[in-house]
């Protein structure tokens, strides 16, 4: 169960890099004013924090049934778990504020750093992506 858990994991990260990116252009778009601001970038970001809520539960469990902290290589112990729930926090932050946000290319504007921010941290915690694992 845990193999097939890891090869969803495993390629459940192309769809949360895919809605990163379609993220920030639809976020992008609503910011430059091409699509309208707070239905764009309102979509948008959720679609990007729904792939990434998913991916996140997916390494929890599968982080969880590895032993956790004491059984796992280095990368995997804390490091990666740690960065990933730092980029979906920064993501439904970014949510947050921009549904906060007085005017609609605010939101936009606020959408499209946060995901962009987020994604970031996805790349960086990615193990085999930066340090060429």
């Amino acid at each position: 169960m845990l193999d097939t858990l890891k090869t969803i994991h495993s390629f459940w990260q192309y769809g949360v890099l895919i809605a990163a990116v379609v993220a920030i252009v639809g976020a992008l778009a609503g910011w430059i004013g091409t699509l309208p601001p707070r239905l764009t970038a309102r979509r948008a970001g959720t679609i990007y924090i729904i792939a990434l809520d998913i991916q996140l539960l997916l390494g929890a469990a599968l982080w969880l049934g590895r032993g956790g902290y004491g059984q796992l290589p280095q990368p995997f112990r804390l490091e990666h778990p740690l960065i990933m729930i730092l980029a979906a926090v920064v993501a439904h932050v970014g949510q947050v504020l921009a549904r906060r946000s007085k005017t609609p290319r605010a939101a936009a504007r606020i959408v499209t750093i946060a995901v962009a921010v987020s994604l970031l941290l996805v790349v960086i915690g990615i193990p085999g992506l930066v340090r060429g694992r």
